[in-house]
């Protein structure tokens, strides 16, 4: 549409934003819709979100999703049970808030404005907006419906993080190569992780339409990339690891940031956001002393690189290229607990007693 009655819509500005590129080289663009912008109050940005649409929608729901602790926890589940490494399988949705339709009484406060070309566009949204709070608890009510009827009707091991699925199941020692007198060989095949994951994906398309998953979007194997973070299983436990491709993204940032000293807040939010998942399942939340100085970047409007901040870098980037990481075993250790007693006083200071 090229023009409306603005007395009875609401206007919301669309901006682009960088996601990396595609494997053709070029650049991936995401298109956000800004709900969080209202034209009054134009110097209190805390007003001037309360005027917003997001700033009058109330989250009803407390938002939850599954972990890469619940994805090891289904697969030590499954190794104790069954006796075999567990194979691993993902599907991920494709458009997960365009397939939610917005309600008509609705659609007048869900309008957006963008230019191209010199000229300004206006259009009605039809279906949830990515940019929307309302959006996120739309799609969280019908993601753990969909969850529940995998694991209640299919019978299958499946963990949801807003619209990717991951699976856990067993591969199949069903196929006779040969035998002999002593011997008999067997080989593993991957029938029961890739009937599960296609299973979970035919229940995605019978709901949300039959281009919701895509046939690029199903994976699965022995080891899996998982919320970003690689897990393989292995026969004295699993082992996880930052990806490949995302620990290069870190390593060239923090080069970079070393090189010229000095960071922006922009980047050190996005370069947080992404260590902070290896500090939490790769170093069992050890990183996040490491982490602080970038976080406190993030919401800071210097550019130059302090002494804490310098340290970290350099921290994170002899981490990320060692490439250091445990196996953790399926069962936990059942050593007793150790108690330690503690006590200090204030006079003098720094003074205690173990």
């Amino acid at each position: 549409m090229s023009e409306c009655d603005l007395h009875t819509v609401r206007l919301h500005p669309r901006f682009g934003v960088e996601q990396g590129t595609r494997p053709d080289g070029t650049v991936k663009v995401r298109s956000v819709d800004h709900y969080s912008w209202h034209a009054s109050h134009r110097r209190c940005k805390r007003r001037r979100k309360e005027a917003s649409v997001n700033g009058h929608c109330l989250l009803t729901e407390k938002i939850t999703h599954d972990h890469v602790d619940d994805i090891v926890a289904g697969m030590a589940s499954l190794q104790r049970q069954s006796g075999v490494l567990p194979w691993l399988w993902k599907l991920d949705i494709d458009s997960a808030y365009r397939r939610v339709p917005l309600a008509s009484c609705d659609q007048w406060a869900s309008w957006i404005a963008f230019r191209f070309m010199e000229q300004v566009f206006v259009a009605m949204q039809l279906a949830c907006p990515f940019g929307a709070t309302s959006s996120v608890q739309a799609w969280q009510r019908i993601a753990a419906a969909v969850t529940f009827l995998g694991r209640a009707i299919l019978g299958v091991v499946v963990f949801c993080y807003v619209d990717d699925y991951i699976g856990v199941d067993r591969c199949c020692a069903c196929l006779l190569v040969g035998c002999s007198m002593h011997c008999v060989i067997l080989v593993l095949r991957p029938e029961c992780a890739e009937h599960a994951m296609q299973c979970m994906a035919r229940l995605v398309r019978v709901i949300l339409g039959k281009s919701a998953v895509a046939v690029r979007k199903l994976e699965f194997g022995p080891t899996l990339v998982a919320l970003g973070i690689r897990i393989t299983p292995c026969t004295s436990g699993y082992r996880c690891e930052l990806d490949e491709e995302k620990a290069a993204k870190c390593i060239a940032t923090i080069i970079e940031a070393l090189t010229t000293g000095e960071l922006n807040p922009g980047v050190a939010r996005k370069l947080a956001g992404r260590l902070s998942w290896a500090s939490q399942f790769v170093f069992r939340r050890l990183g996040r002393a490491m982490l602080r100085p970038i976080f406190g970047r993030g919401h800071s409007s210097e550019c130059l690189l302090d002494g804490a901040l310098r340290q970290a870098l350099m921290w994170w980037l002899m981490i990320l290229r060692e490439g250091i990481a445990e196996v953790r075993p399926w069962q936990p250790p059942r050593d007793p607990p150790l108690y330690l007693h503690v006590d200090a006083r204030g006079v003098p200071p720094r003074r205690a007693h173990v």
